[in-house]
């Protein structure tokens, strides 16, 4: 879906929900959520669009390698960063407090 144009036309006006990758099971349950599915919110787009302006749309087609194959380190309780040192990138996955992904 991430390299579709599907999520660049969302990308460009963000509205509600996209789900962008799947953590795996001890990953989720370390930061308790109750879905494997990690969704992009519209709000969290458009600031990202605001901060860094260098973030592109195909960017976000390395976010799952770099959970898959990175290292990850929890980042008080409900967040974890993933580190990919050959990929350079560096994606924060934060639970809800439902623990349902936006829910």
């Amino acid at each position: 879906m991430l390299t579709s144009p599907v999520f660049s036309e969302w990308y460009k006006k963000p509205a509600g929900l996209f789900p962008v990758v799947l953590l795996g099971q001890a990953h989720a349950d370390e930061l308790e959520a109750t879905t494997l599915a990690v969704n992009l919110s519209a709000e969290t787009a458009v600031k990202q669009q605001r901060s860094h302006p260098d973030i592109a749309a195909s960017d976000y087609r390395h976010v799952q390698e770099t959970i898959d194959r990175g290292t990850a380190i929890k980042d008080g309780d409900r967040a974890m960063l993933f580190v990919l040192e050959d990929g350079g990138f560096v994606p924060v996955i934060k639970s809800t407090r439902t623990g349902k992904g936006g829910s």
